[in-house]
């Protein structure tokens, strides 16, 4: 496998990419936190030409608002995407609604996934989502 590049999105967000895929981690490229809450607003601005990016791998770590950002999976869970979208129980639920031609695998803990020479293992992490 070739090395990553790896891009900082803001938020919690993280592009990994090399030749052969493109991984999205928790896209939040909106301000949708703080449209529901003024204090929750973002503190850097979004560069919106991530928006453009086609990932191969969409991983959403938990359905918070600013990891399952219902403004910004629009602009990837489009009916033409050829995509895989990692995700819990609770924002695998969520991520369905989006529908179109991604495939969406539901991504608990112990759960291994592999993609373009890439494997994927779910861990546990005490957050939010009681099934991870």
């Amino acid at each position: 496998m070739a090395n990553m590049k790896i891009t900082w999105l803001g938020q919690a967000g993280l592009l990994f990419e090399n030749e052969s895929v493109k991984i999205m981690i928790d896209p939040y490229l909106s301000d949708s936190c703080g449209k529901v809450n003024p204090k929750s607003h973002r503190r850097v601005p979004v560069d919106e030409t991530f928006l453009s990016v086609q990932p191969d791998v969409l991983i959403c770590t938990h359905n918070h608002m600013d990891h399952l950002d219902p403004e910004t999976l629009p602009h990837f869970l489009t009916e033409n995407a050829a995509l895989t979208m990692l995700v819990p129980y609770n924002g695998w639920q969520d991520a369905r609604k989006y529908g179109g031609s991604t495939n969406y695998v539901l991504f608990d803990r112990h759960t291994e996934w592999t993609q373009n020479g890439v494997r994927f293992t779910a861990v546990k992490a005490v957050h939010s989502d009681l099934t991870a």
